[in-house]
């Protein structure tokens, strides 16, 4: 990811968690156990990872799933535009992301998740003051550190609305999720203020 706009937690770090030299003697390392090529033992690696952020990823609303990815060999290299396209496309239909930073080759692994509901059928609740940024009383203002300002939040003081919390969550939604079968998913989205619902 270029540039690194996502800091810490579950996102790109601003700076490489190993330099170049480190990743090199780490995968050397590897390879002398393995028969395989320094790009498939890369990809096995991650395959495993994606694998283990879905596995332990739960909810007690969600059921949960055993995902085993060992038996899929066939991937497809996407362009940048194409890939950002099929986000957007993916993005829409609300699913659970999941992110996890890889150390071995600076890469971040991302899983566009929708884990079947109970009973096929789901209700979560999209709060604008939670995702839009505000700004918050002077009371509740905090200082924050040299190293907590990532890029990304550096430019994100900038833009802030000029709404109270409160007023922020008449914008929010409730979302019904069905699912009728396996691979199909409906989803119900009504506003907080409105009885108008719209499906997708």
């Amino acid at each position: 990811q270029a540039p690194r706009l996502l800091g810490g937690g579950s996102g790109m770090p601003t700076e490489p968690a190993l330099s170049e030299t480190k990743r090199g003697i780490d995968r050397s390392e590897l390879l002398t156990f393995s028969s395989l090529s320094p790009k498939d033992l890369a990809l096995a690696r991650q395959m495993m990872a994606v694998e283990d952020m879905l596995n332990t990823w739960y909810s007690p609303n969600t059921v949960r799933a055993t995902w085993s990815l060992t038996d899929r060999h066939v991937f497809e290299d996407l362009s940048a535009h194409v890939f950002k396209q099929l986000l957007a496309k993916e993005l829409v239909t609300a699913p659970a992301v999941l992110r996890r930073y890889d150390e071995a080759t600076d890469e971040l692994l991302l899983a566009l998740y929708h884990p079947t509901a109970r009973h096929r059928c789901g209700e979560r609740v999209w709060n604008a003051a939670t995702a839009v940024n505000f700004r918050p009383p002077f009371p509740e203002w905090t200082p924050l550190g040299s190293t907590a300002l990532t890029p990304r939040l550096r430019e994100a003081r900038k833009a802030m609305v000029n709404f109270r919390p409160a007023e922020l969550a008449k914008t929010s939604y409730v979302l019904t999720q069905l699912f009728p079968s396996d691979h199909a998913l409906i989803n119900l989205y009504r506003t907080q203020g409105s009885p108008v619902a719209w499906l997708s």
